[in-house]
């Protein structure tokens, strides 16, 4: 459904939800942690974490972010 590139180093799931991709306790990372969300058009995701700092990065379409600071729209390769 999701495609992900053959030549990324950390693979993840192409299925819809939240994946976590890098973490300390599996690659050489000590504190970075990557996840990668598969959202299908139209589908809304809510993410929480209390012990994480979080920072979107949307790599295709378009989305609307909602935080406790306000709400951002974003479009491809767009972060905050």
């Amino acid at each position: 459904m999701f495609l992900t590139p053959d030549n990324w180093k950390y693979k993840s799931s192409d299925k819809p939800g939240l994946d976590r991709i890098v973490s300390p306790e599996t690659t050489d990372c000590e504190i970075t942690s990557v996840f990668r969300l598969n959202l299908v058009k139209g589908h809304k995701y809510n993410l929480s974490n209390d012990e994480l700092e979080l920072n979107a990065v949307l790599i295709h379409g378009k989305a609307k972010v909602i935080h406790d600071s306000g709400s951002i729209a974003l479009e491809k390769l767009d972060s905050f």
